[in-house]
């Protein structure tokens, strides 16, 4: 997927997007352990507001 648009840097340490970090927490937790809360503390996450969104696929027939 590649998107145009104006991306918005999201804190996720800030109580606005409380929800958003704990929808994160519900799903990479139980899949990788605690471990990924250094990701979750060293990354930077963006909420793209789209123009343009463009998608791909070509399955394999096989």
């Amino acid at each position: 997927v590649t998107v145009h648009g104006t991306a918005t840097m999201v804190d996720v340490h800030d109580p606005v997007h409380a929800e958003f970090r704990q929808a994160l927490l519900n799903i990479y937790l139980p899949r990788y352990g605690d471990s990924w809360l250094e990701v979750l503390d060293g990354a930077a996450f963006a909420r793209i507001d789209a123009r343009r969104m463009f998608t791909f696929s070509m399955p394999m027939d096989g």
